[in-house]
């Protein structure tokens, strides 16, 4: 039998030669092809995937126990994954924090003649700017007329503000210490891993006071350098004051730990802030660094 020469595929012909079946069937793939009608053809398709999987799963004893068995499988996989992972990160961040705990300073680090620990003895031995000292020099510089001397005056009562916000932020990190008495046994490593998880807790608002301060300092200084330096370049200070976060990229961390004669991988660094309490205190660490270095550089060049 031959359908192509009898009347079923001559009527199919006909049917097909109609403009009204041509013009209906173009409005069709055209609704087709709609975004919204995909989406909703997928959701049809997912669905009766979805019934179809349940109906085979609930009727065929057979398919129930191999996707079972995978199932079990995979969450066995992946439950092993997780552990795994988490051991390392735990040990990983324990030997981090050893490394800060027992790390000594290197002889470059102390020969630096501007590097981050110089700023300390700056902090102890300089006296403050008298508040009427210091609306005077910037009533001057309002109106722009303010000499180098008093310019660095400003700058160097800026430094210090931030020098003494780092004491205040470094000192809560000495009663940390006490968690840190034994000896290294293993209640050791079970205070460092409390002290990672849980020491910061009752510190927070502190840290985050200091941290606001320290925010409020750098916009002031973004604020007053337009007006000392013509060609001062304040967008890294913008960018740092409203940061939440603020780490340092490999380049950068790589260019910290030559200045502080250190050897830590920027890999723990990251893992070491995943902890969101422990990142913001890396966060206000990292933004003093900046902020000290650039601000020691305009203080240099006046």
């Amino acid at each position: 039998m031959n359908i192509f020469n009898g009347p079923l595929w001559n009527s199919i012909l006909q049917i097909l030669r109609d403009p009204v079946f041509g013009l209906t069937f173009s409005i069709i793939l055209t609704i087709l092809a709609a975004r919204v009608v995909r989406r909703v053809i997928k959701v049809i398709f997912g669905l009766g995937a979805l019934v179809a999987f349940v109906w085979l799963v609930t009727h065929n004893k057979s398919f129930a126990d191999i996707c079972i068995a995978i199932v079990s499988a995979v969450f066995n996989i992946l439950l092993v994954l997780i552990v795994v992972v988490a051991i390392v990160s735990v040990v990983a961040i324990i030997c981090v924090f050893i490394m800060f705990v027992i790390s000594k300073p290197s002889a470059y680090r102390r020969r630096l003649p501007s590097s981050w620990n110089d700023f300390s003895s700056f902090g102890e031995t300089e006296e403050g700017l008298s508040p009427g000292r210091e609306a005077e020099i910037r009533a001057k510089l309002a109106v722009g007329h303010i000499s180098a001397e008093h310019a660095k005056v400003l700058l160097s009562e800026k430094l210090r503000r931030i020098v003494l916000l780092m004491y205040d932020f470094t000192h809560i990190f000495e009663y940390l210490e006490d968690e840190l008495h034994e000896e290294r046994s293993f209640k050791w490593f079970i205070s460092i891993a409390h002290v990672y998880f849980s020491g910061l807790s009752v510190h927070m608002a502190q840290i985050r006071k200091i941290h606001r301060a320290g925010n409020s300092e750098i916009a002031d200084l973004v604020s007053i350098l337009p007006a000392i330096f013509a060609d001062a370049d304040v967008q890294i200070l913008k960018d740092m004051a409203r940061a939440k976060t603020f780490l340092p990229n490999k380049d950068e961390w790589q260019n910290l730990m030559d200045d502080m004669g250190g050897s830590i991988p920027h890999a723990l660094l990251r893992l070491f802030c995943l902890h969101s309490d422990w990142k913001e205190v890396g966060t206000f660490l990292y933004k003093g660094y900046c902020y000290v270095t650039q601000l020691n550089e305009y203080i240099e060049a006046l």
